[in-house]
């Protein structure tokens, strides 16, 4: 049920007599609407005082689904302004000396490659996903209290978890789709852009984009957190995708971490090809022996020569059969 559903005993809608199709309108109502919400809400005034204050009159005054789509919207012009954000940057010759493929500049044809794979992939992948998926989360027994909030430490333990378990599973999707036949009919669209660019994360085949859904989705199904903190993790691992595709040296405390490769580890991946599949933390390719640190010319002029780009990508594809 919804954060502020009704509790036992209290009345709700009822449905109408009518066969299949009231029994339908029903359980939509049941899954996308709070009685408490239509009938009180407009009574509710936002508490901005604390986070918790916040987000329990939020939760008094707009329908559960409703928030869940804005945050959506929300999370969406993060994601595109932070890309053009970087096109910027790139485009203006700003911070060169954090290039990571230095004197190489993607061009606005291939932006408009990009944006337009990017619009389809929303119309039609995601918005859709957005909404047959809330009764998938609200069914999923995650803590969907709009009373509280998740103390710092739960909030960062959880975090943390989701970020492992989707490594986990982005290591092994990923190792899948280079396998040959995966790889010419899906993933080799996600390779275009060998010098990668902020909004090139999401740059992919449909099939590729499920399946870094389920990678993204299902560790935060399985534990379950409190629904600020799947909000957040979502919010921070499309940030993450961001940065990991930027090609630009970003300093991060998240250094100190053991394991963390940062935005050059997966960014070699783009380059080397078969080595570096996990997202973020190279444990897993350190494990089953893909992993190799950039060598020390990565990100000069003559390690993108195009020449040898082209002869090193070659090599990689003979080995593996491509």
């Amino acid at each position: 049920m919804p954060f502020s559903a009704l509790g036992e005993g209290e009345e709700g809608v009822v449905a109408p007599k009518g066969g299949a199709w009231a029994s339908f309108v029903e359980k939509v109502k049941e899954e996308y609407v709070d009685q408490m919400v239509v009938e009180h809400g407009h009574e509710v005034t936002l508490d901005y005082g604390s986070l918790s204050s916040l987000w329990v009159t939020l939760n008094a005054k707009y329908q559960p689904f409703h928030l869940f789509i804005a945050f959506y919207t929300f999370l969406t012009l993060c994601y595109w302004g932070t890309g053009f954000l970087f096109i910027i940057i790139e485009q203006a010759r700003l911070f060169d000396s954090y290039k990571i493929h230095a004197g190489v500049y993607n061009t606005w044809a291939e932006y408009s490659k990009c944006f337009k794979n990017l619009l389809v992939t929303y119309a039609f992948f995601i918005l859709p996903s957005v909404v047959v998926g809330w009764p998938v989360l609200t069914h999923s027994g995650m803590a969907f209290d709009g009373a509280s909030v998740p103390s710092f430490f739960t909030w960062v333990l959880h975090t943390a978890i989701c970020f492992a378990g989707e490594d986990f599973l982005q290591y092994i999707f990923h190792r899948l789709l280079h396998m040959p036949i995966l790889y010419k009919r899906v993933h080799k669209l996600h390779h275009e852009f060998q010098a990668p660019f902020a909004l090139a994360g999401s740059y992919a085949h449909p099939i590729e984009v499920a399946f870094l859904a389920v990678a993204t989705f299902l560790p935060a199904i399985i534990l379950r957190p409190h629904f600020v903190t799947f909000l957040s993790w979502i919010w921070l691992r499309q940030m993450d995708a961001v940065i990991e595709h930027c090609g630009y040296y970003i300093p991060s405390p998240f250094h100190i971490l053991p394991f963390y490769g940062g935005v050059v580890f997966h960014d070699y991946h783009h380059t080397a090809f078969t080595l570096n599949y996990a997202s973020r933390f190279d444990y897993w390719d350190r494990l089953f022996g893909t992993y190799k640190e950039p060598p020390a010319q990565y990100g000069t002029g003559i390690w993108n020569d195009d020449k040898r780009k082209k002869a090193r990508l070659a090599r990689a594809l003979a080995k593996k059969g491509y």
